[in-house]
């Protein structure tokens, strides 16, 4: 399993690596999907974790959450 929050879906976190001046590798998801399978993964399967509407964060973990890529490895 794999949790990211700089992801290319997610617009809130796009300016994370300029404003950190930290260089960041930014996937779409399908990008980890893709990741995933070439390292030998099967049953891939995603979901975002978002915060609920009350919640005092900022909106991105609203509308985009936290992204979790997990699948079952199969070897190779």
């Amino acid at each position: 399993m794999v949790g990211a929050d700089n992801y290319a879906e997610n617009p809130g976190s796009a300016s994370w690596s300029r404003e950190l001046d930290v260089p960041m590798d930014r996937r779409s998801m399908q990008q980890w999907k893709d990741l995933f399978s070439g390292a030998g993964f099967s049953d891939i399967r995603q979901f975002q974790i978002r915060y609920p509407q009350e919640a005092d964060v900022p909106s991105w973990k609203k509308e985009f959450g936290s992204l979790f890529t997990i699948g079952t490895f199969s070897g190779r």
